[in-house]
């Protein structure tokens, strides 16, 4: 019987070969295998490695070998995870398995899990209620209003909790739980508030796990946790039959094990009850909830897991955090003005024969080609995209005599883009200024594709200013500038993808050559930014920089020109 460490020791490797050498094993049991998956397929953790090193060792010294893997939860977070489970337990290798999310890729990863093994969803004789009740949180509006869009879902919870406390308060009884997936800030305040009413309150969080012992032990009356109470130990049934949610997980499978704590065997009285307090605002007769969009987001079957693991189709891409917050900001905003809008999104396509006349004159009205590059170019971000918004047909004629004058050129950018990342997988991609997010459209199914421009060509891109980004820090592998450094202060552009790569992650910067007059100086100032030279490559009549997220702080007081 061997625990997960002793597989990521410096003597672990020596180890494992010995023990393949010295005994013939005829069965590896791995249990919760989920902490033996990989996540990205270039970084493979060392426990994996040394586990797949024993089974590897184990099947050439023994063909009959039996390996049994356990886990309540093989896919979260991408199908990655699925296939890497899938790929330690037989030993060989999936390649048939793709990793982008798409319908029929979580179903292939779905008939192999069904093929390999068994899933049991067992019933219990135990009563369940899960109590959401309404919050008005009208109260904190001109709190939760100056965030703004530059706010985040942290500070916005901090805020919520506060409006949440009443009822938390109301329900806390002896050996309850309270979840909250932010902390930072957080757990301060339910402290303070169920100390003052007389509760001993304990902690399971990543940074402090004091308060377990005690809590099991009948010594602490409230244990708060964070996404770490949610896996890794089993007894809490034995002590506990009441959970609090103060802030939702973000997916369905997070939930679930999240119950599953107290409702499951062992769990010794006879009815387990979540409680979930629900903010929301009532705003010139409508209703504006962020708790309840999230609670949405639980209640449809949309995850990845859902699809990999129990077969449930899911119904589209979920928005990110970040995504969703600034999707809630906008739609207060638009109450507190009293307005209901209407997006229409415009059909890029080159004017046809018959429409001259209407092409003449958009081509009076905005310019040309290298015109319209010009006055883009000169101008402010948030501008350029104010102004879009407000008459999308210039954004569409840019796009019209953009795809005629491409039909003429050798090298198009964003085909070399799309031949870098074909021949990789698994990435998360961001495609700033995606224009038709051709990117996107090319690639889909081997990455994660986040498209940006001012415009939304279609459903899957996200209307906003490159300057600003609904996406998490860190939250990407590759960050793609293709023609799109547009706007006097494409520098803030630039930021932007380094707050969003994650550490290592890549930038492919893709330029006309003309547009430099000193391109040292221009690849010194990425360097300020915090990148490292990985590349710089011309190609026909166009320069593409290659460049990787380093360790090193951004230099934040200095200009960048072409």
């Amino acid at each position: 019987v061997l625990n997960y460490e002793a597989f990521q020791q410096p003597c672990s490797d020596a180890k494992v070969r010995s023990l393949t050498i010295r005994e013939a094993i005829d069965m590896v049991v791995v249990d919760e295998i989920h902490f033996a998956k990989q996540r990205v397929v270039e970084n493979m953790s060392l426990r994996r490695e040394r586990i797949k090193t024993l089974i590897t060792l184990a099947s050439e010294k023994n063909p009959e070998l039996h390996v049994l893997g356990m886990s309540a939860t093989p896919v979260i977070n991408n199908l990655q995870e699925g296939k890497s489970l899938i790929e330690l337990i037989t030993g060989i290798s999936h390649d048939d398995l793709k990793t982008s999310l798409t319908v029929d890729n979580c179903m292939k990863v779905h008939q192999q899990l069904v093929t390999l093994g068994a899933r049991w969803m067992p019933i219990y004789d135990i009563g369940y209620e899960q109590l959401e009740i309404a919050v008005d949180c009208l109260d904190y509006l001109d709190e939760i209003k100056s965030l703004g869009s530059k706010g985040s879902p942290l500070a916005l919870e901090q805020i919520l909790t506060r409006a949440r406390l009443p009822i938390i308060r109301q329900h806390i009884v002896p050996h309850t739980l309270i979840y909250t997936h932010y902390i930072d800030g957080i757990d301060r305040i339910l402290r303070d508030a169920l100390i003052e009413d007389g509760w001993k309150v304990g902690f399971f969080t990543g940074e402090d796990k004091t308060g377990l012992d005690g809590f099991l032990q009948g010594e602490i009356d409230v244990l708060i946790g964070s996404s770490a109470i949610g896996t890794g130990f089993d007894g809490l049934q034995h002590i506990s039959n009441q959970i609090i949610i103060n802030v939702l997980p973000w997916t369905a499978a997070e939930f679930v094990q999240l119950k599953g704590r107290i409702y499951r065997q062992g769990q010794r009285q006879d009815k387990v009850k979540m409680i979930i307090p629900l903010t929301y605002a009532e705003i010139n007769g409508e209703r504006w909830s962020w708790c309840e969009s999230k609670m949405n987001r639980l209640h449809f079957k949309k995850s990845i897991a859902d699809a990999a693991v129990d077969g449930v189709v899911p119904e589209g891409h979920l928005r990110t955090q970040a995504q969703a917050y600034q999707d809630m900001m906008g739609w207060l905003a638009q109450l507190e003005a009293g307005e209901i809008r209407v997006v229409n999104r415009p059909k890029v396509t080159i004017p046809v024969v018959s429409d001259e006349k209407s092409s003449v004159d958009r081509q009076h009205r905005y310019g040309d080609f290298s015109t319209i590059n010009r006055n883009w170019n000169r101008s402010r971000s948030e501008n350029t995209h104010d102004r879009l918004i407000a008459n999308p047909e210039e954004w569409t004629h840019y796009h019209s005599v953009y795809r005629q004058a491409r039909s003429e050129w050798v090298v198009t950018p964003y085909d070399e883009i799309i031949r870098w990342c074909r021949a990789r997988s698994g990435y998360t991609i961001g495609d700033f200024g995606c224009g038709e997010a051709k990117v996107s459209e090319a690639v889909s199914d081997q990455h994660i594709v986040y498209s940006f421009d001012h415009i939304a060509a279609n459903d899957d891109v996200i209307a906003c200013d490159m300057a600003s980004v609904p996406l998490d820090d860190d939250s990407l592998d590759v960050a793609v500038f293709s023609l799109s450094l547009m706007g006097s202060n494409f520098l803030d552009y630039l930021r932007e993808a380094h707050r969003t790569l994650k550490l290592d992650g890549q930038l492919h910067v893709i330029e006309a050559t003309s547009r430099f007059t000193d391109r040292p100086a221009f690849i010194e100032g990425l360097r300020k930014l915090g990148f490292e030279i990985f590349s710089v490559e011309d190609k026909w009549k166009f320069t593409h920089i290659h460049m990787i997220k380093t360790e090193r702080r951004p230099v934040t007081d200095f200009s960048l020109r072409f």
